[in-house]
């Protein structure tokens, strides 16, 4: 077994929906102690995001923009609070094809661009006992410098 195989995907944001990014960024700033590494937008998912760090993991902020975004909806059958979890990966469309035929129920290709540039696709949350999950390719994600490790 390679270091990847017992690592395992490593957790790469937190995505948590609002519904004003402005008051969400001030709460956040005062919570974490930090401002926003990035305020983005994502015209693939109608979204306005900002990304804060905490330690090696994001907490991204959603706000919808407009009546057909996902997180609008979210919010408007759910209210503001936990989105999803999203999990850094080398190769998203051999990953995607792997839990399908494992049975898991994806959402997308993995040719959207999430808010950090990157391809994205999910995991419906039937699959998952009701967490929606994000899987981001970013190559060498998931490997830790030897630095990382001690």
């Amino acid at each position: 077994m390679t270091d990847r195989e017992r690592m395992g995907r490593e957790l790469d944001h937190v995505a948590i929906a609002v519904d004003d990014l402005e008051r969400a960024i001030e709460r956040y700033t005062g919570l974490l102690g930090t401002e926003p590494e990035q305020i983005t937008a994502s015209s693939d998912f109608d979204v306005r995001a900002a990304i804060f760090r905490s330690g090696t993991v994001k907490i991204e902020l959603l706000e919808g923009v407009g009546p057909e975004s996902t997180v609008t909806r979210f919010i408007e059958k759910n209210g503001p609070g936990l989105h999803h979890l999203c999990f850094s990966v080398d190769d998203l469309k051999g990953t995607l094809a792997d839990l399908s035929r494992d049975g898991i129920e994806i959402i997308g290709e993995g040719d959207d661009i999430g808010v950090e540039g990157h391809p994205v696709a999910f995991v419906h949350p039937a699959s998952t006992g009701g967490v929606l999950i994000e899987f981001i390719e970013e190559p060498d994600s998931n490997l830790y410098s030897e630095e990382d490790r001690s």
